[in-house]
């Protein structure tokens, strides 16, 4: 939400913001997965002073860390969480006490982080098995990315909250379309590259490996996942 000027002119020390990124890359609402879904290498907690834009103030001071590799969302909402209390009550007093001045934000590299929403976590297959990887780490606890495979009664849903890119050997298929279904995964073939979904959700079920789905649910190499009407390529 956004304070209206009165409401920002309150306070004798002004409103303090503490924003999950390294501003200005990722302002908005969801500064957490865009750093997953980009595939920064470096995240971090910025204190701001707010103003009438959104996530457009001065920051008095940023930490950082480094997105370890595999991490979540939640893994790395959590480690921000704790970075970020770590540092407030410090920055409080300087602000406050010692009289520490925020500095603009740079006008150069500013990016927006938009509200998520469920369909956004549609797997598109024409994308690239690296940038799919990133997209279910980044949407992992909410919204969760999803595909669908077909049956007999219709599509069914899966979320998938585990995967990891695969190398099937010399392969040509199109993207969405299952190369290899076994005890280690399903691979998938993608825009560009290969992934194995390790861990899903079926619709009404727990999660669980993909080895344990297969064994009630069995998946020939071949079939298409997700829209079959949407197989072409993109970038």
């Amino acid at each position: 939400q956004l304070l209206k000027p009165a409401l920002l002119e309150l306070p004798r020390s002004g409103c303090l913001n503490v924003h999950a990124s390294l501003l200005p890359r990722h302002r908005g609402a969801s500064p957490v997965a865009a750093a997953l879904l980009a595939g920064d290498s470096r995240a971090g907690i910025s204190f701001m002073a707010m103003d009438r834009g959104l996530d457009t103030g001065p920051v008095y001071t940023a930490v950082a860390l480094d997105i370890a590799p595999g991490e979540t969302a939640e893994e790395l909402e959590l480690r921000l969480g704790l970075l970020a209390a770590r540092h407030i009550v410090d920055v409080i007093w300087a602000v406050a006490r010692e009289g520490l001045r925020a500095k603009p934000q740079a006008t150069e590299g500013a990016t927006y982080a938009a509200r998520l929403s469920k369909e956004d976590g549609e797997l598109d297959w024409r994308c690239s098995a690296s940038c799919l990887e990133r997209q279910i780490r980044a949407y992992m606890p909410w919204p969760r990315s999803f595909t669908s495979i077909p049956g007999s009664k219709g599509a069914r849903r899966i979320q998938v909250t585990m995967a990891q890119l695969a190398d099937p050997g010399p392969c040509s298929a199109v993207p969405g379309t299952v190369v290899k279904a076994g005890s280690d995964g399903l691979v998938v073939a993608c825009g560009q590259g290969f992934l194995r979904l390790v861990d899903i959700i079926p619709e009404g079920r727990s999660q669980m490996p993909v080895s344990a789905f297969l064994r009630g649910t069995p998946i020939a190499a071949g079939t298409h996942l997700g829209r079959q009407g949407d197989q072409s390529e993109i970038n």
